[in-house]
């Protein structure tokens, strides 16, 4: 990605994060976090990867439900908030790095407190 690619995925990262917590109404939208944005060569659509945070499998698909409503009411917000000539069509994507990583995080909790009550039992 060229640098003023990169420069503006940034940017439209921090206004629609903003938006979505500041602007967005819809009760069933939870805590999100917008994790990147791949922007085209052309600047005309742009792919959110967003995490929604200590939800359930049916609030994560309701926020991603009530985002995508609320899409057109997001873009032109983007289009106040950042100033290009095109206003780029924006995707909602699910970012799973952040839940894969918190199932590893369990997982090793798992264990370690698997080792633990082991250690419990040998030293009794």
């Amino acid at each position: 990605m060229e640098r003023k690619q990169r420069v503006v995925a940034r940017l439209i990262r921090d206004a629609i994060s903003d938006v979505i917590a500041r602007e967005v109404r819809d009760p069933r939208v939870g805590i999100v976090s917008v994790s990147s944005v791949d922007l085209s060569a052309d600047f005309r659509h742009a792919k959110i990867r967003l995490s929604v945070i200590g939800s359930t499998e049916d609030e994560m698909r309701e926020s991603f439900e009530a985002l995508d409503r609320a899409r057109p009411f997001i873009r032109r917000m983007l289009g106040e908030r950042v100033r290009l000539r095109h206003v780029p069509e924006i995707v909602f994507e699910r970012d799973r790095g952040a839940e894969h990583a918190e199932h590893i995080a369990r997982i090793l909790a798992e264990i370690e407190s698997d080792r633990a009550q082991e250690g419990e039992h040998e030293s009794s």
